[in-house]
């Protein structure tokens, strides 16, 4: 992987560095991390269209915080040692830590602390997505928190779309000097979700279509899986309705971010955001000339520049 990808100053603590999937001295280590532990044995029978003979294979695999699965080239977390004040910054929906690489650079140049989590499931396979509850995406948000609440006076939390509303369930229940929420949803934009529950036996997997970006020659960089795993988005659902009743409980300084053109997250969820977070101090931005991945797509410039200058005039230290 390149130098951009490479975290430097780690702490030394190498349980920390292998659950993150980087290696001390800062080179990413493809392995996935913090998916639930649940050892699974169970019993295959293959059976030969030739032949019929049954032959009986034992499996095991388990989903630990060190595991075999490996992770996508291109999708490891990222982290580098700056001030005392510490960025969190979280991927959405099927996405990986590459989307949100390029605002981490530009909080990087400017000084601060930088972690990008993967979140549990995500940047591996769809099946290993599929074994995952937004409470294991949650708890990928929180170990990331913990780790730079262990070294930062300050901390500030970032995400985008699911990441985004994952970063305001934080602000609810952890410390946090500011929260920046990018493309964030509060309900999905699909008449189909009421019957996931059927649906998912007939179709597993959603398929995404074509991207829609402003500035197309984005697509090549992204990463993100092909398809959405319905039980995932059924997960996804539970969280949405979860940490709505959250909002209210949020009472430190607070950016929405969102385009007027995004065709996956409509632009009135910002609008809904903005009724529910009654007790934040509350500033909007919006942006015309991007899609849904603010942080990829061709106005990502300004957001960051956005984004920094809001953890600059709410930082205290």
């Amino acid at each position: 992987p390149g130098d951009h990808l490479r975290g430097r100053n780690l702490p030394p603590s190498e349980v920390s560095i292998a659950a993150w999937g980087l290696r001390q001295g800062g080179s990413p280590c493809r392995f996935a991390h913090n998916d639930t532990a649940e050892p699974v044995f169970g019993l295959c029978f293959l059976i030969c269209v030739r032949k019929p003979v049954f032959i009986c294979v034992l499996y095991y695999f388990q989903r630990g915080k060190i595991v075999t699965r490996k992770i996508m080239p291109g999708a490891e977390p990222f982290y580098w040692e700056g001030n005392d004040i510490g960025c969190l910054l979280v991927h959405g929906f099927t996405g990986t830590p590459k989307e949100m690489l390029w605002m981490g650079e530009y909080l990087r140049d400017k000084g601060y602390t930088v972690l990008g989590v993967r979140l549990a499931g995500h940047g591996t396979s769809m099946a290993d997505m599929e074994k995952t509850t937004w409470q294991d995406w949650f708890g990928s948000v929180k170990e990331g928190y913990e780790r730079l609440r262990a070294q930062n006076k300050q901390i500030f939390a970032l995400g985008l779309s699911m990441g985004g509303a994952l970063v305001l369930h934080l602000a609810a229940h952890r410390p946090l000097a500011g929260v920046v929420a990018m493309s964030t949803p509060l309900r999905l934009n699909n008449p189909f979700v009421p019957l996931l529950p059927v649906i998912r036996y007939f179709m597993p997997r959603m398929p995404k279509g074509e991207g829609t970006w402003v500035d197309p020659s984005i697509e090549a960089w992204h990463i993100a899986y092909s398809h959405y795993p319905s039980v995932s988005i059924m997960q996804l659902v539970k969280f949405l309705n979860h940490y709505r009743d959250d909002l209210a409980e949020i009472s430190i300084p607070t950016l929405l971010m969102q385009s007027k053109t995004d065709n996956l997250v409509l632009p009135n969820n910002m609008e809904m955001l903005r009724a529910l977070l009654v007790h934040a101090p509350l500033e909007t931005f919006w942006v015309e000339q991007s899609d849904h991945l603010l942080t990829e797509d061709a106005e990502r410039t300004k957001v960051f520049q956005k984004a920094e200058a809001f953890i600059r005039a709410n930082a205290t230290l």
